[in-house]
C-alpha cells in the first residue's frame, strides 16, 4: 500500500527551472568576477593616464583677463608682479642722457708784462665783446640704476668771437680773431638731481690780431692738456647750483712763444666758474654763470733777445648764459 504524505514546506519544481537557475547563478558569478577585475585594472591604470594627461590649455578670455588684470607674471618657476617686472627692466637698463648746449659770452681780456726792461712790450686790451657757444656731452659708458651710479662720457665745448677788435697800448683798435676749444672725458657721480664730475681733455685757446705786419703785437695760441672738477647741487624746484674749477698745462704758447718774442716762455693756467641753471620744462633748462681764467707765463729770457720780460698774466673773464637739452634715455 503506498502512503502519500503531504507536508505544508513541501513544493513541486519543475526540472528545467532548477536547471536555469542555476546558470544564471554561474553567469551572474562570472560577470561580478569580470567587472572586478575590470576595476582592479582601471584602478592600477590611473595614476599612468594621470600622469600622460597634458594640462588643458587656457582659454583667449582667461589669459586676457590675467593680462588686463595683471595680478603677476610667471616666467619659468619665478612669479613676479607686472610693475616688479618693469621696474627690473628699468633697473638693468643704463640711463644715457646726452646733452647739447648753446649760447652766448660777453667777455673781456687783457694781457699784462712785468719787468718789461727794454720798455718795447705793450699792453693787450680786449674791451667787452661777443662771442658764440656750444658743447655736448655724451656718456656711452653707464652702471647707472635710475637716478644713482656713474657714468663715463665723452664731452666737448666751442667758443668764436666774431667781428671784435683789440686795442694795443696807444695804437687804435686792430681786428682780432677769437676762438677755443676743448674735447676729453668725464667722469660723472650722480645723485638724484646733484653731481659730481671728474674731467680731462686737450684743448686749444687762440687771440691773434689780423694785421701780422705789426711788430709788438703777439698773438696767443695755447694748446694745452687740462683737468677740471664740477659739480651741480639742486636747490628747490627749479634752481641749481653749478660751479666748476680747471688747472691747464701749457705745451704750446702760439706767436707769443716763438723766436720773434719769447722763445723760452712757459706757462699754465687756472680757470674757475659759478652760476645756477633754472629749469624751464622737462629737459630743457636756461643757465646763467660768471666765469674767470688766467694764464701765468714765464718768459725766461736770455741775453740777445729782442724782447725781455719777466712775464705776463693773460686774464679773461666774463658771463654766460646758455640753452641746454637734456636728451630722455631710451
Amino acid at each position: 500500500m503506498i502512503r502519500i504524505i503531504k507536508a505544508d514546506d513541501m513544493r513541486f519544481v519543475d526540472s528545467s527551472k532548477k536547471t536555469t537557475t542555476r546558470s544564471v547563478r554561474r553567469v551572474g558569478t562570472l560577470e561580478t568576477s569580470r567587472l572586478g577585475l575590470s576595476m582592479a585594472l582601471l584602478l592600477c591604470l590611473a595614476p599612468v593616464l594621470i600622469a600622460m594627461t597634458p594640462p588643458p590649455e587656457p582659454s583667449v578670455a582667461a589669459v586676457m583677463e590675467a593680462s588686463n588684470d595683471g595680478p603677476t607674471v610667471i616666467t619659468g618657476d619665478d612669479r613676479a608682479t607686472h610693475h616688479e617686472v618693469a621696474e627690473e627692466e628699468a633697473a638693468g637698463q643704463p640711463v644715457n642722457p646726452p646733452t647739447v648746449d648753446v649760447g652766448m659770452r660777453l667777455f673781456r681780456r687783457t694781457l699784462t708784462f712785468n719787468q718789461d726792461v727794454l720798455g718795447n712790450v705793450p699792453s693787450y686790451e680786449l674791451p667787452t665783446a661777443f662771442s658764440l657757444t656750444t658743447g655736448f656731452a655724451w656718456f656711452p659708458i653707464s652702471d647707472m640704476t635710475t637716478q644713482v651710479g656713474g657714468r663715463l662720457g665723452i664731452v666737448g665745448d666751442f667758443h668764436y668771437a666774431p667781428g671784435i677788435s683789440s686795442t694795443m697800448g696807444n695804437m687804435e683798435e686792430i681786428g682780432t680773431d677769437a676762438w677755443g676749444m676743448q674735447v676729453g672725458v668725464r667722469f660723472d657721480f650722480v645723485s638724484g638731481k646733484h653731481l659730481v664730475a671728474v674731467g680731462m681733455g686737450f684743448g686749444r685757446d687762440d687771440f691773434t690780431v689780423q694785421d701780422k705786419s705789426l711788430n709788438a703785437v703777439p698773438g696767443v695760441s695755447y694748446e694745452f692738456f687740462g683737468i677740471d672738477v664740477s659739480g651741480r647741487v639742486h636747490l628747490a624746484n627749479p634752481v641749481t647750483m653749478i660751479a666748476k674749477v680747471g688747472y691747464q698745462h701749457l705745451m704750446s704758447l702760439g706767436e707769443i712763444g716763438s723766436h720773434r718774442y719769447f722763445p723760452h716762455a712757459t706757462g699754465r693756467g687756472l680757470n674757475g666758474s659759478l652760476g645756477f641753471s633754472f629749469e624751464l620744462v622737462r629737459s630743457l633748462e636756461v643757465a646763467a654763470t660768471f666765469d674767470y681764467h688766467r694764464y701765468f707765463l714765464t718768459m725766461n729770457p736770455e741775453v740777445g733777445d729782442t724782447y725781455i720780460a719777466g712775464g705776463a698774466l693773460d686774464q679773461r673773464m666774463g658771463g654766460n648764459v646758455s640753452l641746454s637739452y637734456h636728451f630722455e634715455a631710451e
